[in-house]
């Protein structure tokens, strides 16, 4: 398990914000957010947050449940993007992908999920 604390977005002053493809990074759902119509936000300021934008924090986290094939891979020393491979297509989500989900949702900005999560 991995896990990552973001900063929550106030809820009293985020601001929804459109950014440009050229803005994102590459693994960033950028067509989901338009296709969906997903408003993003940014943050604020004001006075509950101490004109910070950010009230709190939230985890990012990735679970590595080892099955079978995993096992076999471990065992076998094969390169940990092998291992990787196994777990996302069956089911793992990375510290990035949970974190997009927040942005998504509201929760957090992008900027933030950059800052503590690195590309996959």
């Amino acid at each position: 398990m991995a896990q990552r604390l973001v900063r929550r977005l106030c809820m009293h002053c985020k601001k929804p914000y459109t950014p440009l493809p050229k803005e994102v990074p590459a693994d960033f759902p950028f067509m989901r957010m338009m296709e969906e119509r997903i408003d993003v936000f940014a943050p604020g300021g004001c006075r509950d947050c101490r004109g910070t934008g950010f009230s709190g924090r939230v985890a990012l986290y990735e679970l590595l449940v080892a099955d079978e094939e995993i096992r076999l891979l471990a065992a076998q020393r094969r390169q940990a993007q092998i291992i990787k491979d196994a777990a996302r297509k069956a089911g793992m989500k990375t510290l990035r992908e949970n974190g997009w989900r927040k942005v998504l949702s509201g929760v957090t900005s992008i900027d933030e999920v950059v800052r503590v999560a690195k590309t996959d």
